[in-house]
C-alpha cells in the first residue's frame, strides 16, 4: 500500500536551476544589469532548451547573476534565435566566442567569460572555435602574464606555439592579437590597444544606421581559401570607403537573419553584398573575388547609379519535359499558357533537391501527354516571385489550375514519393485525362538510388554541377 502511495505521488514544480532565475521583460534588463557586475542573459524563443545550464547556474550562482530573456526583447543586444547567450560586466557586453550548447563546454565558457587575468587554451580545438567566432582578442604566445594596458573588455588567452601548427602557422612566441572582423593574427607592440582598431567593421555588434550603407562577404567559414581572399578584398574597400560604408564578413546568425530578411537564404556561398534601408545589390561568382568589379560596383552605390539587384537566370535545365523560367517571366508565362500549370522551384541544397529533381523529371514524363505544363525555378539564382513566400522551405512545387489561376497556387504538402507528386497534380489539374500508369516502386527506388550516388559520391560543387547539367531522362526504361 506504501509503494502503490509513493507511485502515486507527481512532481508538481520544474526540475531544475534554468526553472528558477528570473525572466525578463525587455524594460527590466538594464536594471538587472545594473544591480549585478557579473551577469549572464539567455535570450530564448520559449521553444528551445537550455537544461544545459543547470550546472553552470547552480555552480556560479555566488558569483554571476543569471536571468533568461524572450528573443524579441533582445533585439538591441543583437539576440537571434532560438537561442544567444551574452556575458555582461557592468551592464557591457564581454566580446566572446558563442556560448556553447553542452553543459561541460557551457560551465567553462561561464568561468572564463570574466576571468580577465589569463585564459589557458588547453585544446587547439578551443583555438578553432575562436578562429570561427566574432571576437577581438589577445594571445599570448608562450607567455602567461596578461598585457598591463590591454584593455578590460578584451579577452587574454594563454596559448602554446605548438597549437597553431594545426593551423599550417608557425608562430613565435609573444603577444597577438586576433581580429575577427578582418581574419588578421598582429604581432602586438607596446600599446596594444593600438592593434585591435580596424577599418573592417564587426557588423555584429556595431550600430549600422550611423552610415547609409553596410554590407560584405556571406562567408563560407569552410573555405579557408576563399575566406583569406575574402578578407583581402574587405581590407581594402573598407579602407577606401570608410565613410559611407560599413564592411564586415556576414558568416554565422547574423548572416541568416539578414538573408531572411532581404531574400538571399537559398543564394550559394560565398557571395558581395551591399545594403541599405531599402534594398540591396549583389555581386557572385568570379567577379565577387575581383576588386575592380567590387570597386565599380561600389562607386555605382555611391554615386546612385545602379539600381537594386534582381537575380534573374534561367540557365539551369533538369528535363526535356521541364521548361526552365527565370524571375523576369515566370508569372507571366503562367498566367498566360491556357494550361494547368506546374512550378517546381528548386535550389542547391543537397540531398533533398536531388531526390526531389529525380521525382519531379520522372513525374514531368508520365504527364507529358496530358493538359499539365511543368516549369523549374531554380532559386539559387532567381528572385522568388510574388506571391510566393521567398524563405519558403525547398524543394517545392505548386500548381496552377487552367481555370483558377486568380484565387493563386496549391502548394505541395507531401513527401518524396512519386505516388503524392502524381496523385497531387492528377487530383488539382482541370484534366482531362486518364489516370496514369507507371511503376512507383520502380521509379522511387531509381530516384533515391540517383540521389544517393550523387550525394555521397561527389564533393558538394560536384553535386550542385550534376543537378544543374544533367538532363537524361533516366526513366526512359520505365
Amino acid at each position: 500500500m506504501l509503494a502503490l502511495f509513493f507511485l502515486s505521488l507527481r512532481i508538481k514544480k520544474p526540475i531544475g536551476e534554468v526553472h528558477h532565475i528570473p525572466f525578463l521583460k525587455e524594460e527590466e534588463i538594464r536594471t538587472f544589469l545594473l544591480e549585478h557586475d557579473k551577469s549572464i542573459l539567455i535570450f530564448t524563443d520559449g521553444q528551445f532548451k537550455y537544461d544545459f545550464a543547470n550546472f553552470a547556474i547552480h555552480k556560479f550562482k555566488d558569483r554571476i547573476a543569471f536571468a533568461a530573456v524572450s528573443i524579441e526583447d533582445g533585439q538591441k543586444y543583437n539576440a537571434q534565435g532560438p537561442l544567444s547567450i551574452f556575458a555582461f560586466y557592468k551592464s557591457n557586453i564581454v566580446k566572446l566566442p558563442a556560448a556553447p550548447f553542452s553543459a561541460i563546454d557551457f560551465t567553462n565558457w561561464c568561468d572564463n567569460a570574466f576571468a580577465k587575468s589569463s585564459i589557458q587554451i588547453v585544446h587547439p580545438e578551443e583555438l578553432r572555435v575562436i578562429f570561427s567566432s566574432t571576437i577581438t582578442c589577445c594571445f599570448g604566445v608562450d607567455i602567461n602574464a596578461r598585457p598591463e594596458k590591454l584593455r578590460d573588455d578584451i579577452t587574454f588567452y594563454n596559448v602554446p606555439h605548438q597549437f597553431f601548427y594545426y593551423f599550417a602557422m608557425n608562430i613565435s612566441k609573444g603577444y597577438y592579437i586576433y581580429r575577427s572582423a578582418d581574419r588578421q593574427l598582429v604581432k602586438m607592440g607596446k600599446d596594444p590597444n593600438k592593434f585591435i582598431a580596424t577599418k573592417v567593421t564587426d557588423l555584429h555588434s556595431s550600430n549600422l544606421v550611423k552610415k547609409p550603407y553596410y554590407g560584405g562577404f556571406f562567408m563560407n567559414r569552410g573555405n579557408v581559401t576563399a575566406c583569406q581572399i575574402e578578407s583581402d578584398l574587405l581590407n581594402t574597400i573598407a579602407n577606401k570607403y570608410n565613410e559611407e560604408f560599413y564592411f564586415g564578413p556576414l558568416a554565422g546568425k547574423l548572416a541568416h537573419t539578414i538573408a531572411l530578411q532581404y531574400n538571399l537564404i537559398n543564394f550559394p556561398l560565398p557571395f558581395f553584398a551591399v545594403f541599405d534601408s531599402k534594398g540591396r545589390w549583389i555581386l557572385d561568382g568570379e567577379k565577387a573575388h575581383n576588386i575592380e568589379a567590387l570597386t565599380e560596383l561600389i562607386e555605382q552605390i555611391k554615386n546612385k547609379k545602379i539600381n537594386y539587384t534582381q537575380m534573374n537566370d534561367d540557365s539551369s535545365k533538369l528535363s526535356k519535359n521541364i521548361k526552365t523560367l527565370s524571375f523576369s517571366n515566370v508569372m507571366d508565362t503562367i498566367n498566360n499558357d491556357g494550361k494547368d500549370s506546374v512550378l517546381y522551384i528548386t535550389a542547391n541544397c543537397g540531398p533533398r533537391c536531388i531526390l526531389y529533381n529525380e521525382l519531379m523529371k520522372s513525374t514531368a514524363k508520365i504527364f507529358k501527354d496530358t493538359t499539365v505544363n511543368f516549369y523549374m525555378l531554380n532559386a539559387s539564382s532567381n528572385e522568388i516571385p510574388q506571391p510566393l513566400d521567398p524563405n519558403m522551405r525547398l524543394p517545392t512545387f505548386f500548381e496552377w489550375p487552367a481555370n483558377k489561376k486568380a484565387w493563386g497556387p496549391l502548394e505541395y504538402d507531401g513527401g518524396g514519393d512519386i505516388k503524392d507528386f502524381a496523385r497531387f497534380i492528377q487530383v488539382r489539374s482541370c484534366g482531362p485525362f486518364e489516370e496514369p500508369k507507371f511503376n512507383a516502386t520502380k521509379i522511387n527506388l531509381k530516384a533515391r538510388t540517383r540521389a544517393y550516388k550523387i550525394n555521397f559520391k561527389h564533393s558538394p560543387q560536384a553535386v550542385n554541377a550534376t543537378v544543374a547539367d544533367n538532363t537524361t531522362d533516366f526513366t526512359k526504361e520505365l
